[in-house]
C-alpha cells in the first residue's frame, strides 16, 4: 500500500508541476494513455493467474461457488450504495463538504469532468466493460498455456510496473485539476461512511447466499467475503485457519470481485452510479481500481476512492479474526 500511495504521490507532483508551468495538454496526452494501459494491466492479471496452478486446478468446481458468494457481497455492497452517497453528499451545497466536488453528486450518471465515457449509453458501456474482459480472458488463455513457461518468470515484474505506470498517470491527472486539490484539503469525516457500508452489505450479502450453498456454512461464507478483493491476504488467512479449501475459495471470491470491478466498471458507474463502483470494488478501490475510478466515476472521486481502499483493507484481517471466533 505504501508504494501505491507514493507512485500516486509522484504523479500528483509531476501534475501539479505541468498546471503550474502552463503545460495542461501535456498532462491531457498523458491521461490518454489510461485506456490502453488500463487494458494491458487486465491482460496481465489473466496472465498472472491463468498461468498460477493453484487457481486453475481448483477453478472447475468451486468457481460456481466463488461466483455465487462473489455475486453476494457484490449485490450486498450495491443495495447500500445509494444510502452511502445519500450520507456522504447530505449538504453537497458547501463546495467540497464530503471531499468530493460538488459536480460528482449531480445523479447517476454524472460520471466525472473531462471523461470520455460520460456521455456513453448503456450500449457503450457495455462494450467497453466487454473489451477489458476480453483483455483479461485473453490472458488467463495465454498464461495457461506452454507460452507461460516462457513469461512466467517476468510477470510479477510486469504486473507491478504496469500497475505503478497506471498509478502515476492517474496521479497526474489530479494534479494537473485543481479541484482535486481542493477537495481533499475540505475533506470531512463523513467519508468513512462509505467503507463500512461496504462491509455490512458484503458481510449481509454473503450470509445470506450461504444458505444456499450446502457446502459452505454462513460464517465460512462470510469470511471468505470479508476479504473485500484482497484475494492473496484472504486466501492466505483462510488457508492458514482452516487448510487449502477454503483458503482457495477465498481466492476466487474475492478474485472474482475485483475482476468484475475492473472489467465490468464502465457499466457499473452507468447502471449505478460512481458510488456503485466504490461498493463492488471494495479494497480494491484503493489499489488496482484506482485507474478504473478515474477513467470512469471522474477524478473528483479518486480521493474518496483511496480512503475506502486504505480503510478496507486495514479492515481485512480485522473482520478476520472475529470471524473466525464465530466459525
Amino acid at each position: 500500500m505504501v508504494w501505491i500511495l507514493i507512485s500516486l504521490s509522484i504523479g500528483v507532483f509531476f501534475g501539479l508541476l505541468l498546471r503550474l508551468r502552463g503545460q495542461e495538454r501535456v498532462a491531457k496526452f498523458i491521461e490518454k494513455s489510461l485506456i490502453p494501459v488500463l487494458y494491458l494491466f487486465l491482460f496481465v492479471i489473466g496472465f498472472s493467474n491463468g498461468s498460477n496452478p493453484k487457481v486453475m486446478e481448483k477453478f472447475g468446481w468451486l468457481s460456481l461457488e466463488a461466483a455465487l458468494i462473489a455475486l453476494a457481497g457484490i449485490l450486498g455492497s450495491l443495495l447500500l450504495a445509494p444510502l452511502a452517497k445519500r450520507l456522504v453528499s447530505r449538504n453537497p451545497s458547501s463546495a467540497g463538504s464530503s471531499g468530493v466536488a460538488p459536480a460528482a453528486f449531480a445523479g447517476r450518471n454524472a460520471i466525472g469532468k473531462g471523461n470520455n465515457l460520460r456521455r456513453q449509453p448503456n450500449s457503450d458501456a457495455l462494450h467497453s466493460s466487454l473489451k477489458m474482459f476480453a483483455c483479461f480472458l485473453l490472458g488467463i488463455a495465454l498464461g495457461s498455456s506452454d507460452l507461460s513457461n516462457l513469461a512466467t518468470p517476468f510477470v510479477g515484474v510486469v504486473f507491478l510496473t504496469v500497475l505503478h505506470i497506471l498509478l502515476w498517470v492517474v496521479g497526474v491527472a489530479m494534479g494537473a485539476d485543481p479541484s482535486i486539490l481542493r477537495s481533499v484539503r475540505t475533506a470531512r469525516p463523513a467519508i468513512f461512511v462509505v467503507p463500512v457500508l461496504v462491509v455490512i452489505g458484503t458481510l449481509m450479502g454473503t450470509a445470506l447466499i450461504a444458505l444456499l450453498l450446502p457446502s459452505v456454512s454462513p460464517s465460512q461464507a462470510m469470511g471468505v467475503g470479508a476479504g473485500l478483493g484482497c484475494y492473496t491476504l484472504s486466501s492466505a488467512l483462510m488457508t492458514e485457519a482452516f487448510g487449502p479449501a477454503l483458503g482457495v475459495l477465498a481466492l476466487l471470491v474475492n478474485l472474482v470481485r475485483e475482476v468484475v470491478s475492473i472489467g465490468l466498471a464502465p457499466l457499473i458507474v452507468r447502471l449505478f452510479g460512481p458510488f456503485g463502483l466504490l461498493a463492488v470494488g471494495a479494497a480494491s478501490t484503493g489499489s488496482v481500481l484506482l485507474p478504473s475510478i478515474s477513467l470512469c466515476a471522474g477524478k473528483d472521486f479518486v480521493f474518496l476512492a483511496v480512503i475506502n481502499g486504505m480503510v478496507l483493507m486495514l479492515a481485512v484481517p480485522l473482520l478476520s479474526t472475529v470471524i473466525f471466533q464465530i466459525v
